[in-house]
């Protein structure tokens, strides 16, 4: 009986590719803006009940950069997700997008 040695098998490792598309290791887009918690309008006013009492902007303090797309004092308040009511505390609905597609247009076929 002999015994046969086989010699050891050679693996193959493929050289890493190149990638195709840029890459960046950092950060493409920036770290979201932390926004307050609760109901704000403009000018930095906060909801506190439903009966709408609220705390008044601290003086020197109003119209914070950070809310400059919250809805103005005489119109409602928004929340940090988005929501926004009026000053009786209704849901006032977001509008919805605008379509892509093309309106007909009915004016220029009446004139022509």
């Amino acid at each position: 009986m002999s015994t046969s040695v086989r010699p050891p098998l050679k693996v193959e490792v493929p050289a890493p590719t190149r990638r195709s598309v840029r890459w960046k290791d950092g950060l493409v887009l920036d770290s979201p803006i932390p926004r307050r918690k609760g109901w704000f309008n403009r000018k930095g006013d906060q909801l506190w009940t439903n009966d709408g009492l609220y705390k008044p902007a601290e003086p020197g303090q109003d119209y914070p950069e950070d809310l400059a797309d919250y809805p103005d004092p005489t119109v409602g308040w928004m929340n940090e997700v988005g929501m926004i009511i009026d000053l009786q505390h209704r849901l006032i609905p977001k509008t919805p997008p605008r379509s892509a597609l093309k309106r007909p247009d009915t004016q220029r076929r009446a004139t022509v």
